[in-house]
């Protein structure tokens, strides 16, 4: 990094404590340092308080083997203790592209994390720094908020409870969180609604849905670093209701994907735009459900079975994507009096 090294040392015997303090810049970072022990070679009732500030989180986040965080000027200020085997931090605090990081706790059996019970805040101006390393799409600019527990049983399983706000949704997630970068083996319950599911809709490409308030309920398990398993997942809006089970790819729908899914509404010419100029969909109430597979092109469906109005059809074989429905290939059945 730039910069030189440039800072002052000082230690005092205080209360049978040894209290030192360590104040200045190391390159382009800034320090202010002051830790407590009883000796150098006894860290039971130690503590310390830090203020660190930088011109390049990344970089530091780099050093850590974390990725994905943003860049730009940082602050940072910590304070910890370490009574008997435990670690008790009383207070870390961040600073870095216009959000703000802060959580407290107590891990007891320091470093293992078994036992480990810790409280989160993070809220901030903007979410798309942290798209990275949260893996959300591209949401419109906005505030947002996050809020809870994250805490470790002894058999080393960690469970978080937490209320999110953002662009778009608000809502909890809670259970259990799976290992390593993937997140494999979580098994978590997602609550989330919104106040414009036009909006929503937008994000995901999916035409037809009005700007009316929107919620939803979902089971979900990471099985596989290429998929998540669904369960129970409800959509709800204004004239309409949609249920799905099944796998989904998380890296693209066009891979793994296979679900049952059900749908219901009050006029099936909403989704005019889905069909395209094949057919021209009646403004009657509807339903339908069956499974829908992703390939590369196209959804492969399998009893397809629904009713518009008076109109009971099914439909089966292949529906080709949007925006042209290329490679559309369905047998449709359909007898009613409509």
């Amino acid at each position: 990094g730039n910069g030189g090294l440039s800072f002052s040392a000082s230690g005092k015997k205080e209360n049978e404590q040894l209290i030192t303090r360590l104040d200045g810049n190391f390159g382009e970072f800034q320090l202010d340092v002051t830790a407590s022990v009883l000796s150098l070679q006894e860290t039971s009732g130690a503590s310390v308080n830090a203020q660190i500030s930088g011109p390049n989180f990344g970089r530091v986040a780099r050093l850590l083997d974390l990725k994905g965080w943003p860049e730009g000027h940082f602050d940072m200020n910590t304070q910890v203790r370490r009574p008997d085997n435990g670690l008790e931090i009383d207070a870390f605090e961040l600073s870095l592209a216009g959000s703000e990081v802060r959580l407290s706790g107590v891990i007891p059996d320091f470093p293992r994390a078994g036992g480990s019970e810790i409280s989160l805040l993070v809220s901030g101006d903007d979410l798309a720094p942290f798209r990275e390393i949260t893996g959300l799409p591209p949401l419109p600019k906005g505030a947002f908020s996050l809020e809870g527990e994250v805490s470790a049983s002894s058999d080393g399983k960690t469970r978080i409870d937490l209320a999110y706000a953002m662009p778009l949704a608000s809502g909890t997630l809670n259970g259990i969180v799976g290992e390593g970068e993937s997140l494999v083996g979580s098994d978590l319950a997602l609550m989330a609604n919104g106040e414009d599911a036009a909006a929503l809709g937008r994000l995901f490409e999916i035409d037809g849905l009005a700007a009316e308030p929107w919620s939803t309920t979902a089971g979900i398990r990471i099985e596989h670093p290429e998929y998540v398993r669904l369960s129970e997942a409800l959509f709800t809006t204004s004239g309409l209701t949609a249920g799905l089970t099944g796998i989904v790819g998380t890296t693209s729908l066009d891979k793994h994907t296979d679900i049952q899914i059900s749908v219901s509404g009050e006029q099936l010419s909403d989704f005019q735009v889905l069909a395209g100029d094949a057919a021209s969909l009646p403004a009657q109430p509807f339903s339908l459900a069956g499974r829908a597979t992703a390939e590369a092109a196209t959804w492969k469906l399998q009893g397809m079975n629904g009713n518009a109005g008076t109109t009971k059809f099914s439909l089966d074989g292949t529906l080709g994507k949007r925006p042209s429905l290329a490679g559309s290939d369905l047998q449709v059945s359909a007898e009613g009096t409509d």
